[in-house]
């Protein structure tokens, strides 16, 4: 649209938006079925299809910038539109963003008005400014070539790349399963995506760790597929949507934990992915007969133990308040460390201790054997108080699959089953 920021100055916002929701209604009426339609910034979109020739996207968007510019009243304000549309082909360009700028370099061939008007869309990248994440991958199939079992991650954009924490560049030519552990749901339906049918859905996202509404189509460049990811903040059912969140994170860490026979780095990475996904400074295993107790497996995110050195000098006095309240209700949960060591109960010391750690809140859920004695204890602290994750049910959960990988282990230490190569010994 052209001089949309000065009639966005002149008319205000309330005019502007309206603009855009009649270009939307436009555009989509003629083209969102088929084909890619985004908005870039303003009142400027990008529409990306393999489904139509040049000559009758030409068509289309002619139709288009007719039926906006025949528009003259807006909210109560006189206006008279025009718009500029340009077309490049995936031919004409080495990527998708290339593409993009020549079509709008075809749009504004008077440099000058290009200049008077000042529109951002000469400086924009339709991928960074899309407001939701979004992914464009190629599909790999199978040997049969009639299921994908992974997809290269070809694009990402700026939004992709926040939710994740990482950089485009470590993102971009790895393959999805591979980088994140296996296929979700979103990505074993790329394949009717490729073959031309929109696919829409709700899974869990590994690499946001949140639940997500996807929406899959074939992209156009050749033999790839465009996902946007919208994450669900609110649904009328929140705690349906909790116990999904934590049931697949459950099963995630399960899966890490009988993943080979590499017993210590499937521990480790089972707490990892635990203290990742509740944003913990530390999560442990403590081992305990009731009449000591060590630390056998640490993950932290800092790097170093929470008891670090002073966890060898430590009597089984130490935890014995964690049995005492875990016998009541299951679990132990400090919600504040610091309030306690000011206080005079029970776990006065100890809170002390931790308070010196830098430990605001503690959770500990009992690790039971078979024949439900203590066997130690599953502990996280200073996890984030975000999205659908329900930590404690989480860690519940969990006790029975790190019971069997203890009792594994413990096993195979008295049977001396570990041999020399094995990374364990």
């Amino acid at each position: 649209m052209a001089d949309f920021d000065r009639m966005k100055i002149n008319n205000g916002s309330v005019f502007a938006n309206k603009l855009i929701m009649i270009c939307a209604k436009l555009i989509n009426e003629h083209l969102a079925k088929r084909n890619l339609v985004a908005r870039m910034r303003g009142a400027a979109f990008v529409i990306a299809t393999n489904t139509l020739s040049k000559e009758e996207l030409a068509a289309e968007t002619a139709e288009i910038k007719q039926a906006i510019e025949e528009v003259s009243d807006i909210n109560g304000v006189h206006c008279q539109l025009s718009v500029r549309t340009g077309l490049a082909q995936a031919s004409e360009a080495s990527y998708s963003q290339e593409a993009v700028q020549l079509a709008v370099d075809r749009a504004w061939v008077d440099e000058r008005e290009r200049e008077e008007d000042q529109n951002p869309v000469s400086e924009f990248n339709e991928y960074l400014d899309l407001p939701l994440p979004f992914v464009v991958t190629k599909p790999v199939f199978n040997a049969y070539g009639d299921k994908v079992e992974d997809a290269i991650l070809v694009f990402a954009n700026e939004q992709f790349c926040e939710r994740l924490g990482v950089s485009r560049h470590a993102l971009l030519g790895k393959r999805y399963a591979q980088f994140y552990g296996e296929r979700e749901e979103w990505l074993k339906l790329l394949a009717p995506a490729l073959w031309g049918k929109l696919v829409t859905g709700g899974c869990y996202n590994r690499a946001m760790r949140a639940w997500t509404n996807y929406y899959s189509k074939a992209a156009v460049l050749p033999g790839c597929t465009v996902t946007i990811f919208e994450p669900v903040t609110q649904s009328g059912n929140e705690p349906a949507l909790k116990t999904a969140v934590t049931d697949e994170e459950c099963f995630r860490v399960t899966h890490l934990l009988f993943n080979g026979h590499q017993f210590y780095h499937n521990i480790k990475d089972a707490l990892g992915e635990i203290g990742e996904v509740a944003g913990a400074s530390h999560v442990e295993v403590i081992r305990t007969d009731r009449h000591s107790f060590s630390v056998d497996y640490e993950w932290s995110k800092q790097g170093g133990g929470l008891l670090g050195d002073d966890a060898e000098e430590l009597e089984y006095g130490f935890i014995q308040p964690l049995e005492d309240q875990a016998q009541k209700q299951g679990y132990v949960l400090l919600h504040n460390v610091s309030k306690l060591a000011e206080g005079n109960g029970s776990f006065q010391k100890q809170a002390e201790f931790l308070h010196k750690k830098g430990v605001k809140r503690l959770l500990a859920v009992p690790i039971y054997d078979d024949d439900h004695n203590l066997s130690g204890y599953l502990l996280a602290t200073d996890w984030q108080k975000s999205g659908h994750l329900d930590l404690i049910r989480l860690m519940r959960l969990l006790t029975r699959p790190f019971q069997q990988k203890l009792k594994e282990i413990d096993r195979r230490i008295g049977q001396n089953e570990f041999s020399n190569r094995d990374d364990d010994n």
